[in-house]
Parts: C-alpha cells; structure tokens; sequence
C-alpha cells in the first residue's frame, strides 16, 4: 500500500473480495469538500474508485445508486457503484458505508485551461437541468448548523485575525437565506480533483458524490473557486468566463442569481475554509486529515471578499441577464 491511507489493509482487502477484485495493489486518498472520503484503488482485476461515506444518513446514501444510475441514462459521466456478491451496491468497510466504482480511463487538470473548465461547467449545468426530473426528494443541506458546529470546534485553534474573520463571514452569511433561487440536486464537489479528462473531454466523476438539494448557484460557486483560483486566492478572469459562459448556455442564469452571486462565492468559499479547518484539527478517528488546504481556502475567501467588482465583470450576459427557473 502507498501513500497517507487511513484504511487498515487486510479489511480493505476482505471488502474487495467481496467484488472479485483481486489482490489489492495500492490505495490513495483522494480530498474532498463533502461528507465521504475517495480513494483510488489499484487490484489485481482493475482500478476502481472507493467511497466511505461519514456521518451522511443511511436512508440518503441508498438513493445514491438509484441517482447515479439516472443520470448515467441521460449521458452524464456518474460513476455507477457496483454489486458485491450479494447483489447489493452499498457494503460496510471500517462499520462505515461504502461503494466501489470502475475507474475508467482520464486523468486529472490539476492547472486546467479554459477548455476544461468549460466543460466542467457544461456538464454541472446538464445535471442541474436533469435533475430535476429525478422523483425521489433529496434532503436538503443544512450548512448553517454544519457551520456553527465546526466553528465552534476550531475557533479555539485560530489566531486573533483569523477568528476574527470566521466570526465576521459567519455574521455575514446569516444575513441570506436564498429561497428565493432556484434549487434542486447538486453535486456538492465538482471540484479539480475528482474529474477525469481524455483527450480534452471529462470521462467520468472520481467517487461517488454526496448529492442533495440546495441552491443551484451554490455548486456553480464552488466549481468555480476550486476550478478558477491563482494560488494567491485571485479569480483567473479566462477561467471563470469560460465555466460560466459554457454553464449559462446549458442552463441560463437569471437576474436574482446574479444578485447573489458575489454572496454565494463567499458562501463556497466560507465552506471549504472551514472544511479545511475541521480536517486539521479535528480529524475523525481512522480517516486521517487529507481534506482541503484551509490556507488555500483562506485566500479566495478574503480576495471574494474583497473584489466584488470583477466578479460581476465577468457575469456572463452582464446586466441583461434574465430571470430562469
């Protein structure tokens, strides 16, 4: 076994077995901003995608088979987990649900161009528009409990100015509630990580992603700050034109969406900072903390902060957008 893997080798092994896998060769953990953690797994029969899912609700991850395989029929790339021997698509590693997927062919755009970028929006864009012909009700996200829970773990840890600012975003953020968008599935993690290209076009999702309801425009701002930062935390202006043009013209944003659009990529922003921050310092037992950078996550918050301007330049449609539901 290779790399930081937090899973005990002879269950992974026995979970595998299960699959007619093989021997397992290599396992690595892959980050993620939602409640389950991935992991690429090489076996003597292929290569396939592991997900152990956290503190996510047994009754919601059984809908995660059903959903996947939908979206799979209408021609978006979603993993589709497989049967163990028992005929079921959802097994139990470490007492923790879990899923196993083929990996297909692709690789990672860790420093990805305009063209990847628009691709990544087009495809987020397709799963919002057919997702809302998916009958089962998702739940929906409850991120300000989530984040009062973890602020209140971390804020012991953080400096004076850092303290100050998670305080300060978190009084911010109280003061929207967004019903007024449009909601429906998103993806939660669309992010750099955890989407394989061939030969410039995405051949599949890594993982099973944790699906759910939520503000539509939410998934948008998380794509694009992970899709569309510099190092510094500033938005690449291509990069960004380039996700929400390819998006718009899958699902065209409306006037009320552009109003929010400033506040949400704060939103995002908040939410993987403090993501990053939980990982750090309160790790749960056995999986260790391979989550998100929260520096990373730090800087496009404060520069969100900061430079609403451009991020209204770069609106596709400018202010003539209009209203879609």
């Amino acid at each position: 076994m290779t790399g930081p893997v937090p899973i005990d080798h002879s269950a992974l092994q026995f979970f595998l077995d299960d699959y007619g896998a093989g021997t397992v060769h290599s396992c690595h953990g892959i980050p993620s901003l939602s409640d389950s953690r991935n992991f690429l797994v090489a076996a003597e029969h292929g290569n396939y995608v592991l997900t152990m899912f956290g503190a996510t609700v047994a009754g919601e991850i059984a809908l995660i088979p059903d959903l996947t395989d939908y979206l799979a029929r209408q021609q978006l790339p979603c993993p589709r987990p497989l049967r163990n021997s028992l005929g079921e698509r959802i097994g139990i590693l470490h007492k923790t649900p879990a899923t196993l997927s083929e990996r297909v062919r692709g690789s990672l755009q860790t420093s990805p161009e305009p063209l990847h970028c628009a691709a990544a929006g087009a495809m987020l864009a397709r799963l919002h528009v057919v997702g809302r012909s998916f009958s089962p009700q998702l739940p929906e996200d409850h991120r300000p409990h989530v984040w009062r829970d973890a602020a209140h773990r971390v804020r012991d840890r953080l400096g004076r100015d850092d303290a100050k600012l998670l305080d300060s975003e978190l009084g911010f953020q109280a003061l929207y509630r967004f019903s007024d968008l449009p909601h429906g599935i998103i993806h939660g993690d669309l992010v750099r990580d955890h989407v394989l290209f061939d030969d410039g076009r995405i051949s599949s999702v890594v993982g099973v992603p944790h699906f759910r309801a939520d503000v539509l425009l939410y998934d948008l701002a998380l794509a694009v700050n992970d899709w569309c930062s510099c190092p510094d935390g500033a938005m690449d202006e291509h990069l960004v034109r380039a996700i929400l043009e390819a998006y718009h013209a899958q699902r065209p944003l409306g006037a009320l969406e552009r109003g929010a659009w400033s506040v949400l990529l704060r939103t995002a922003a908040l939410h993987s900072w403090l993501s990053g921050l939980y990982d750090t310092y309160v790790p749960r037992p056995g999986w260790g903390a391979f989550g998100r950078d929260s520096e990373v996550s730090r800087r496009i918050l404060l520069d969100r902060i900061d430079n609403e301007s451009m991020v209204r330049e770069v609106w596709p449609g400018g202010s003539q957008s209009t209203e879609h539901r």
